[in-house]
């Protein structure tokens, strides 16, 4: 399941990129940093690691489709 989801946000990630018409390195780059410290910080069910992939007032939608407000 980990495997799945670190997948599924590089995937998101690159079509958004690609939709967008974006391709700055740098700005590849930096989404391939943040899609990587993301999948690690699942992987790693390291809780605080995963909270910084967060801006600081982010809405945060669970499974169910309840949106929460996430302050760091």
């Amino acid at each position: 399941m980990r495997k799945y989801c670190a997948i599924g946000a590089v995937l998101f990630l690159c079509g958004s990129l690609t939709f967008a018409g974006t391709t700055d390195k740098e700005a590849l780059s930096a989404a391939n940093v943040m899609v990587q410290r993301f999948a690690d910080s699942w992987n790693h069910a390291d809780g605080a690691a995963y909270g910084e992939n967060y801006w600081p007032e982010a809405e945060l939608v669970n499974p169910s489709g309840a949106i929460r407000l996430v302050r760091s």
